[in-house]
Order: structure tokens, then C-alpha cells, then sequence
């Protein structure tokens, strides 16, 4: 499993790639929603200079200017 956050179109989201040639569907998506809820868990327990540093480093990435149009998806 693979996240990030990302920026599609100007539309800030979060990226989850989720592939598996052995786990089942409902074996994914419970690995999913425990990796959601660890972040969950993890955000509630920062500091807020910890926040502010996460949030300035989320925006410096995503306003990077796209080389090509390949990398805007």
C-alpha cells in the first residue's frame, strides 16, 4: 500500500494505490482503513508546531509548478 497526498486538476486529495496478487478485496480495504485510523491517531497526537511543519511541507509540494502533463495525474 502506497499514499500521498496529491494534487489533481487543482483539487488537493490523498492518493492510496492498494495492489495484491494474494489478499482479497475485504483483506485490502481493512488494511486500508487501519492505515486511515493510525493516521487518524497520529495527526490528533501532534503538536502544533509539528501540524503547521506537516501542513507548510503539504503545500510547498503540492504548489511545485508540473513539468509536464503526465505529472498533473
Amino acid at each position: 500500500m502506497f499514499t500521498q497526498a496529491k494534487k489533481v486538476r487543482d483539487a488537493v486529495g490523498n492518493f492510496i494505490l492498494v495492489q495484491s496478487s494474494v489478499k482479497s478485496c475485504p483483506q485490502l480495504l481493512n488494511s486500508v482503513n487501519l492505515h486511515l485510523e493510525a493516521m487518524r491517531k497520529k495527526i490528533q497526537n501532534m503538536t502544533d508546531e509539528e501540524f503547521k511543519t506537516n501542513v507548510d511541507a503539504t503545500i510547498s509540494k503540492i504548489t511545485v509548478k508540473d513539468n509536464n502533463q503526465k505529472e498533473e495525474y
